[in-house]
């Protein structure tokens, strides 16, 4: 992005949040963080990895791990470590991130985007620790499978209306 493209999502931002808003540090995108957001918008697929997506940009850029546990065949529990926030508190911390970027760049609603954390934040609230894990895998499968498909279906459900001489809310 331009040093213009960046003013003008400022400029978006505080519109939407208040004048003389800014985003607190650890939710601000930085240039490269926003750029990559704006590119992967075009391509469709706005799933960031929150492996290496995080506040405070360069000092997150080291990749995160997060220890779990999964059954076996036998129905053993077993330990493993992936890629990705640790804990839902740094999940959180990425995602703010992420809302920020994503309503800079008027990607996605801030609606849709305060119901997914809090939908996130209930799972983790109700289920607990123990499966933390398994609450962040699917998360990333929704953001990179699910959104997308999402997004494709209201497009071609848009189309087709147009066609017809109809009018959908599809943005």
């Amino acid at each position: 992005l331009e040093d213009k493209d960046f003013r003008a999502a400022y400029t978006r931002y505080e519109t939407l949040m208040g004048r003389n808003c800014r985003p607190p540090p650890d939710a601000d995108p930085t240039e490269e963080q926003l750029s990559v957001l704006y590119h992967l918008s075009k391509e469709k697929n706005i799933a960031v990895d929150f492996a290496i997506w995080g506040p405070h940009g360069q000092r997150t850029v080291r990749a995160m791990r997060l220890a779990g546990s999964y059954p076996d065949p036998e129905g053993i529990l077993r330990k493993c470590e992936i890629a990705g926030p640790p804990t839902v508190a740094v999940w959180e911390d990425c995602w703010n991130v992420f809302a920020t970027g994503a309503i800079m760049l008027d990607i996605v609603d801030m609606g849709a985007l305060d119901f997914y954390k809090a939908h996130i934040q209930r799972f983790h609230m109700v289920y607990g620790v123990q499966t933390w894990m398994l609450l962040y895998q699917a998360d990333c499968r929704f953001r990179s499978e699910e959104m997308p498909r999402i997004n494709r279906n209201l497009a071609m459900a848009h189309e087709a209306a147009v066609l017809a001489g109809r009018t959908t809310d599809y943005d």
